[in-house]
């Protein structure tokens, strides 16, 4: 199985980009705020048409896909999010399952499924709670059960599913993420902190300017010359120290003129 781009361009957004995803490896996307993350997940995720170029699932054109089979095949969530601030936990994360199951959202096997979810990040106190009695957090990662909780799905895109979400909970959704990856999935997600990319992803892919500027194994990938290709910044250093990983920036990390 692979979701592969050929020559894809959004004009204004991304240039043109060749990647090829498989199942079994996390998958992230880094780079500065405008630099095409969001653009790139679209793309792959199929709901967002290139300008040129193509983008296939098992070698069939995403275009080709209707929008329920697209959904059946790709769980995703995007940037922009619905307001669906008077659903509970549990209806938001039901949701996820309407392209396989209809309107049957409710049922027990529906709601097992959702508890499953909800456990798994850290949400089963939530359960009953609307979307918008939550705090940021918490909300973040309802949006993000409702795109794990169809095993089904071939593939699954998320787009900064650590976004406002506390250290301590931020592991909770790179473990939920891995699992999926190893599980047979395609999983690939888009993430602003380094270190976090570093601790979870098996591949590493950079943006700059909508190009593509670095990809391969954080370990290898991420280096001072590649955070200053990504965001300007140089002096920078990549630490790997008895299993823990991270990121030193420089005190003053005002890009370069």
């Amino acid at each position: 199985m692979s979701l592969s781009l050929v020559d894809v361009e959004v004009r204004g957004r991304l240039r043109p980009t060749s990647l090829s995803l498989h199942p079994g490896a996390l998958v992230a996307v880094v780079g500065e705020n405008g630099a095409g993350k969001s653009t790139l997940l679209d793309v792959l995720a199929g709901v967002l048409a290139p300008d040129a170029g193509s983008a296939t699932l098992d070698g069939a054109p995403l275009a080709s896909l209707t929008p329920r089979d697209r959904a059946r095949a790709i769980a995703s969530l995007g940037q922009r999010l619905p307001s669906c601030d008077e659903l509970t936990v549990e209806e938001r994360i039901a949701q996820g399952l309407a392209p396989r199951r209809g309107h049957a959202l409710l049922d027990e096997p529906t709601r097992a499924r959702a508890r499953a979810i909800a456990a798994e990040l850290g949400l089963e106190a939530q359960l009953h709670t609307t979307i918008g009695a939550l705090s940021g957090g918490f909300r973040r990662r309802a949006h993000v059960a409702r795109a794990l909780v169809d095993g089904e799905a071939r593939v699954l895109v998320v787009d900064e599913p650590h976004a406002g979400v506390d250290v301590a909970q931020q592991a909770l959704v790179s473990r939920a993420l891995s699992r999926r990856a190893r599980a047979g999935q395609i999983v690939v997600f888009s993430v602003h902190e380094l270190a976090v990319a570093l601790q979870c992803a098996d591949r590493l892919i950079g943006l700059r300017a909508g190009r593509v500027v670095l990809d391969g194994p954080p370990a290898v990938a991420l280096t001072p010359a590649s955070i200053e290709a990504l965001y300007g910044i140089s002096g920078a250093r990549v630490v790997d120290e008895g299993g823990a990983v991270g990121v030193l920036l420089p005190r003053d990390v005002s890009p370069r003129p």
